[in-house]
């Protein structure tokens, strides 16, 4: 005979940014979900509805109703997570000399991965001219909202600027120095970005 019982389930989750409660802050979560199973011998067989859905911050670890992330995020902290990740992939991007459509295309393939929206190429290139006037802002930028940004966001930065860097096949000293620059300015312990270098190394 069936009997029906529910197990919460955590399958391909979404991960996303939210405004934690408990936190105060700008953070990751993921969203998890309690699916109800027809069971068979104690064993579910068909999943049928879902009766459940929180959203688990990955910082504090707390969870919440979803309707969390109905509530207003900070823009100010979003427009300066945007504009650093868009400067730091430039700026990694102009340490090997001149940028070309190819190395455009692929700063804005990362950035839709790691921001989770699109980015235009006049957007970009108006980005390139800035930066290319400005000589090593990016840096003294970093230093000014390391304190608006949270850790989710800057080990974000420092990945996207890897991929960057390793997506020609090869990893320039010079690269390594800047992005290890880019980590201090951050305010992030070297051994983590270390970490983050290596892991990512690790797939090219």
């Amino acid at each position: 005979m069936s009997s029906l019982w529910t197990k919460e389930i955590v399958a391909s989750p979404e991960i996303g940014n939210f405004k934690c409660p408990s936190c105060a802050d700008q953070q990751e979560y993921e969203s998890r979900y309690v699916k109800r199973f027809f069971c068979l011998l104690s064993i579910p067989i068909l999943p049928f509805r879902t009766v459940e859905e929180t959203i688990k911050c990955l910082s504090c670890k707390n969870t919440f109703n979803k309707v969390v992330l109905n509530s207003a995020k900070s823009p100010d902290n979003d427009s300066n997570y945007c504009s650093a990740i868009t400067k730091v992939m430039i700026s990694v991007l102009l340490a090997d000399g001149v940028i070309d459509d190819a190395e455009i295309t692929t700063l804005q393939d990362v950035y839709q991965r790691v921001v989770g929206k699109g980015i235009d190429k006049e957007t970009v290139l108006r980005e390139i001219e800035t930066l290319k006037k400005s000589g090593d802002a990016t840096t003294d930028s970093l230093s000014m909202i390391h304190n608006k940004l949270n850790s989710q966001q800057k080990e974000r930065m420092i990945r996207a600027a890897m991929f960057i860097a390793l997506s020609d096949g090869e990893f320039h000293p010079d690269e390594e120095h800047l992005i290890e620059k880019f980590g201090k300015n951050l305010r992030l312990k070297r051994t983590k970005v270390r970490e983050i270098i290596e892991s990512v190394k690790k797939y090219y």
